[in-house]
């Protein structure tokens, strides 16, 4: 928001304001005689119409103008709107100035006059001043409008002069002659109609003073000695242009006016080189200060996720008002907590890293409460975010400030930080940074080494209680070790550093609560190693011996020994932890990075808060384009904040006790002689990282598959994980970005459309890839199968292939860049569009920046998918894990334990047959239901017409079904039946002859594997029902439930090999089931059902067992209602084209078409 000055002159003839005031103070005086008398006031052309923004936008929030105009005849001027920008918050203005009578008015005597109408709306804020100075009008505006002339103006002073004010990113009437910088929606000054004025958009110093003098000596009653600007709209908050000093290309910041902190400058003196703002240390905010930043907080939080104003914000603000009331505090959710870290970090003014703000890990850590709990989340937080060198963001936050209760404080700066000896001499062993706090852990106990590079433990305190040491176990920290690429001297050096930069020392703002103790890294830039730990003075200071080991001339500074030496060492440093494959990026990289972000945050948040003193790297300043950028220093919350050294402000227990006027000395500490060393254990760590990492598994489903699927994966993944299962239509998707890792398991349905459950879904994640299609989207089963197979960005091997270590470090990241996840979509091949709408979610996941730690899985329903199932789960839990770095403190065979009780592969003594006596067999549609997931009715075939005329080669009939009054077959014309059908009783009888040791066909059996269970007490075996087959007789098996005339895939086939008792028949199936060419031209060819198979290889025993358990279920068969339930009152009627075909181009045997479309006809009416 800004404010836009744009000067014009009159049309020759004085226009005194001074009237129209005199004029307006007569009006308000007969209005109030009017009120008094209890009349109404008449309307009344004469007077200055000034409109409130606010409640203008509110009254009527949908209405918008393209443009408006004032004409100024003799300062006549015409009623007018000016255009609504709902964007950026412009105002609707509603201009009326007094009819003036021809002839020159008087000029009056006073000189420069304000005009400022005194009609307010409810608000009683104006919109719009208009200043007169001599014959000058200056019109000030609140909002990003322009004014410019329009078209040829006359000069006839009877002419109307007429001026258009629109918003600025309005078409200009230039044409082609429009700048790039216009195109883009920036603000360009307009034409100067007054040369006296600055063609800026923005009031010069001289100016802005000058005008200010006129408001204050202005006889019009406005406020005087009132420096609040936001109290009135006259005199907005301007904006602030900055501009890109190489190009002169401008941009405008509006963000800064949602400012809630002051920072330390002065009219006076400007303090933005200071180094620390220090927060002084203390009780927990007051309740009425805690409310007013939670409420600001909350409206921040609900806002970003569109729920702004509903019951759900205000339920949780009257939540949050109650707490507070009550006990002077409250507590975030987690996704609160999540949001607000990482909104933290992007209103970070200091970081030149903020393009990365969304992919920050967040370990919630506020159930802690013991120094010992604080170091396993710690040595937690080390390795994640070390990773072997992959560096990773991460922030652990521990419990907030509360009244009465001491802080949680972690005593290093830095996690990681080497010792300071100072010598007798006043010289430095290590790095002299750290002197004071290495003098203090050796008054705890620590034993230093001496060495110039000794990590230092870490000194933790909960509650306010007195801190405690441990040792960080070396395992953890990760160092490399520097060489150059052209000086082997420069190894001899024995210089190193660590790879981890984790900030410690800092406090978290957020909501009106402190965290006191919320350690967060990101990854060095080269600069910060270089420059400063190793050449500042008050550093280890190598500068100038790398310089004599180059051989260059110290003597004088005009030999620039330091710039060549500081570049050496700079290169130095990168070149190491590239060859050591520690993550680094290098200062122009993050230079450019941060010009991204700050063009990405202008576009979708209106600006950018930076310090350039700290966004400008320590080296190479002017070849950096952020050393040519404006910018704006302001704060928003929330935010991280310096603090006071812990050890300054701590009271020891030992002390606690002493009357307040016994004086101690200052660097007197009461610590224990030697602090409790604490070993790091390993499974320990895992166990308390388990507890944090959230796992959620989401499912789609149509027969209850996917749910079974991931309900046995989040049993595997709760050795390692908080893990929980969700079906997709009861997830709040704008949960997902702030999700660690997720899971999806989910099924295709008909041609290529996601399960009923899905589809909200897959309908918000395509609107969060595609803002701008919001609502309009038209979601049909192609559009899922063309997003599935189409990316922005490519194949993720090729984003592998063409990305580095750099790219993932400066390029934007989606909303969903913290997410790890990883699909298995099930589908069936005998469907043209095998499991798109899996494919579909992973792409798009992919695409909204998620990191995939696993290929998807696809699980074919004809071809292996139990097996497909647990090759993938295992795989997905190793890679959880790894990403994690809980590889080492899990037992994957103890996880993946639960797939042994899903491993349904068959084998001759693992599966068997029970006959059952005197058993009922099982009801078809009951049992169909069950296996299907599905509510299956019954209805009775009434009529078959046949559609086709005698002599034609194709056959359609008109079935026509009995719905028999079921209240539960409703419909509506164009929906469509889905229909189980029957396979032809002939294939049946024959296939059941073939079996080895079967029961008699219409034996009940009961079908049974041997499952094993493990226990404290051992392992045992015992023989469990098959859930995938009813118990039932093998001819209604065969007949209702199995699948025995789509062709076998190569896993059935590799089965049916070791049942083969002939070498001929063995090897053959066996090259079927391992050549995949082999397979595909046979399968082809033939196209056999199962009896061919049996047929073709006569050789086969095959035990009844394997076909209960192994065959794929038969499908249901859908087709489109062609009835009315108006006109055919309980019936419903299908059209079916029956197809048959002969294999083996026409010289095989007759086949009917897929799931039997020829079933009709064999039907009894």
């Amino acid at each position: 928001m800004g404010r836009i000055r744009r000067t014009f002159s009159s049309n020759g003839s004085p226009c005194q304001f001074k009237t129209l005031k005199k004029m307006y103070k007569k009006e308000n005086e007969e209005e109030e005689e009017e009120k008094m008398n209890g009349s109404a006031p008449v309307g009344d052309d004469n007077a200055v119409e000034l409109i409130d923004t606010d409640a203008a936008a509110a009254g009527s929030a949908d209405s918008g103008y393209a443009s408006s105009a004032i004409s100024d005849t003799n300062g006549v001027v015409a009623r007018q709107k000016v255009l609504e920008n709902g964007a950026m918050g412009s105002p609707k203005i509603v201009l009326t100035t007094p009819k003036v009578p021809n002839g020159p008015p008087d000029t009056g005597k006073d000189g420069p006059a304000v005009s400022t109408g005194r009609r307010y709306s409810a608000t009683g804020r104006r919109a719009i001043e208009i200043v007169q100075d001599n014959d000058e009008i200056t019109v000030v505006v609140k909002g990003d409008v322009r004014i410019q002339s329009e078209g040829d103006q006359s000069a006839d002073p009877d002419t109307p002069k007429r001026f258009v004010i629109s918003h600025a990113s309005a078409p200009s009437d230039k044409g082609a002659d429009v700048s790039s910088a216009e195109r883009n929606g920036r603000l360009q000054p307009q034409e100067k109609v007054s040369p006296d004025h600055a063609p800026d958009g923005d009031l010069s110093d001289t100016e802005e003073r000058n005008l200010s003098m006129r408001r204050r000596s202005s006889p019009t009653g406005q406020r005087k000695g009132s420096m609040d600007r936001r109290g009135s709209m006259a005199t907005p908050k301007k904006f602030a242009k900055l501009r890109y000093l190489l190009d002169e290309k401008t941009t405008v910041d509006v963000l800064h006016q949602k400012v809630t902190a002051n920072i330390t400058c002065t009219p006076e003196r400007c303090m933005g080189s200071l180094m620390n703002t220090i927060v002084k240390t203390g009780p927990a905010r007051k309740k009425d200060e805690m409310l007013a930043h939670a409420k600001e907080f909350l409206e921040q939080y609900y806002t970003s996720i569109k729920r702004l104003n509903t019951a759900a914000y205000q339920k949780r603000v009257q939540e949050v008002q109650g707490c507070i009331e009550r006990s002077g505090t409250y507590d975030l959710t987690t996704a609160e907590l999540i949001y607000g870290a990482k909104t933290g970090w992007r209103n970070a003014p200091r970081c030149i890293g903020r393009i990365q703000w969304s992919k920050l890990q967040v370990f919630d850590a506020r159930h802690i409460t013991t120094a010992r709990g604080m170091y396993e989340a710690l040595c937690n937080h080390i390795k994640y975010g070390t990773n072997k060198g992959n560096l990773r963001s991460a922030i652990t936050i521990f419990p907030q400030r509360v009244t009465g209760r001491g802080d949680y404080r972690v005593w290093n700066a830095q996690l990681i930080t080497y010792a300071g000896y100072r010598q007798p001499d006043g010289s430095v062993i290590g790095d002299p940074k750290s002197v004071e706090f290495t003098e203090l852990v050796v008054k705890m106990g620590w034993k230093p080494k001496g060495t110039p590079f000794d990590v230092l433990p870490l000194v933790l305190s909960a509650a306010g209680q007195d801190p405690e040491m441990f040792d960080i176990p070396p395992e953890l920290i990760l160092e490399v070790h520097l060489k150059h690429p052209k000086y082997p001297w420069f190894a001899e050096m024995g210089l190193k550093w660590f790879a981890l930069p984790a900030v410690s020392g800092m406090l978290f703002d957020c909501g009106g609560l402190e965290f006191t103790a919320c350690p967060f890294n990101g990854w060095y830039m080269g600069t910060e190693i270089g420059a400063r730990d190793f050449c500042d003075t008050n550093r280890y200071n190598i500068l100038e011996k790398v310089a004599m080991n180059m051989g260059l001339d110290i003597r004088k500074s005009s030999s620039l020994w330091k710039d060549r030496g500081l570049v050496e060492i700079n290169i130095a440093v990168l070149h190491s932890y590239q060859a050591s494959g520690v993550t680094i990026t290098d200062h122009h990289a993050a230079a450019d990075s941060f010009m991204k972000h700050m063009e990405n945050e202008q576009r979708l948040r209106g600006g950018c808060p930076a310090d350039w003193v700290w966004i400008v790297p320590p080296m190479s300043g002017s070849i950096t384009p952020v050393f040519h950028q404006e910018m704006l220093l302001y704060k928003l919350r929330p935010s991280y904040e310096y603090q006071e050294e812990p050890w300054k402000t701590h009271v020891w227990k030992k002390d606690r006790d002493k009357p307040k006027n016994q004086e101690r000395s200052k660097r007197k500490f009461g610590f224990r002689e030697l602090a409790r060393a604490v070993k790091f254990s390993a499974k320990l760590m895992g166990r308390a990282l388990a507890r944090r990492v959230k796992c959620t598994i989401l499912y789609a489903t149509e027969t209850g598959k996917s749910e079974r699927f991931a309900n046995t994966l989040c049993e595997i993944f709760k050795h390692a994980f908080d893990a929980k299962v969700m079906c997709m239509d009861s997830y709040d998707v704008i949960s997902l970005e702030h999700e660690s890792l997720v899971l999806v398991v989910t099924s295709t349905f008909g041609n290529g459309d996601p399960p009923e459950n899905g589809e909200v879904m897959a309908k918000a994640l395509y609107e969060m890839k595609h803002p701008e299609k919001s609502g309009s989207a038209n979601f049909s089963s192609s559009s899922y199968i063309r997003m599935s197979v189409s990316s922005d960005r490519g194949s993720r091997t090729d984003d592998k292939e063409s990305s580095n270590e750099d790219d993932n470090l400066t390029m934007e990241s989606g909303p969903l860049g913290n997410v790890r996840y990883s699909v298995f979509a099930l589908g069936s091949r005998a469907y043209p569009h095998f499991a798109s709408f899996g494919h579909y979610m992973d792409k798009i996941l992919m695409e909204l920046g998620a990191e995939c730690i696993q290929p998807i899985a696809e699980g074919d329903e004809l071809c292996g998918q139990e097996q497909s199932f647990r090759t993938w789960a295992e795989a997905v839990f190793t890679a959880a894990c790894e990403t994690f770095c809980l590889g080492d403190d899990v037992n994957i065979s103890e996880a993946t334990g639960a797939l042994s009780n899903t491993d349904h592969s068959w084998t001759p003594n693992r599966f068997r047959v029970t006959p059952l006596d005197n058993a009922k067999d099982a009801e078809v549609c009951q049992a169909l239901g069950q296996l299907h997931g599905k509510t299956v009715l019954p209805c009775k075939l009434t009529e078959r017409l046949q559609l086709q005329s005698n002599d034609s080669t194709r056959q359609t009939i008109l079935a026509k079904l009995n719905t028999q009054d079921s209240s539960e077959l409703q419909y509506s014309p164009g929906d469509h039946l889905g229909i189980f059908p029957a396979n032809p009783p002939d294939l049946v009888d024959a296939i059941l002859s073939r079996l080895h040791n079967a029961p008699p066909p219409d034996q009940v059996v009961k079908t049974e594997f041997l499952q094993e269970n493990s226990t404290a007490l051992g392992s045992s075996k015992n023989w469990t029902a098959y859930e995938k087959m009813p118990t039932c007789s093998m001819r209604t098996a065969f007949s209702h439930f199995l699948d025995v005339s789509t062709p076998p895939s190569q896993a059935f086939l590799q089965l049916l090999a070791t049942l083969a008792s002939r070498d001929q028949d063995k090897q053959r199936l066996e090259l079927l089931a391992t050549d995949s060419k082999a397979y595909e031209d046979w399968r082809y060819d033939l196209y056999p059902n199962l009896l061919e198979v049996l047929d073709q290889f006569p050789s086969l025993k095959v035990p009844p067992s394997l076909l209960m358990t192994q065959l794929p279920l038969l499908q249901q068969r859908f087709y489109s209602i062609s009835s009315s339930p108006m006109e055919s009152v309980g019936e419903i009627h299908a059209t079916v084209a029956v197809v048959q075909y002969r294999t083996q181009n026409g010289t095989g045997p007759i086949h009917e078409g897929v799931y039997h479309s020829s079933y009709f006809f064999t039907l009894c009416i």
